[in-house]
């Protein structure tokens, strides 16, 4: 499998940019994306936020 960056608006496109490898499509919950009632979980961000926060600190210095 080959890494490369997708998307207009992926959130994996900025660590790719930069050669991080990411995972995309870690998040909330979410119901109807892309829509006028789209919807998401929000009590789950605190979590989401803490897996991304943790993953940056473990990245190698430098």
């Amino acid at each position: 499998m080959r890494a490369k960056t997708a998307g207009p608006s992926d959130i994996g496109n900025p660590p790719a940019a930069e050669g991080i490898p990411a995972t995309d499509g870690f998040g909330p919950p979410y119901e109807r994306p892309r829509g006028v009632d789209e919807q998401a979980h929000l009590a789950d961000l605190p979590v989401v936020h803490a897996v991304y926060r943790q993953a940056v600190l473990d990245l190698p210095a430098g």
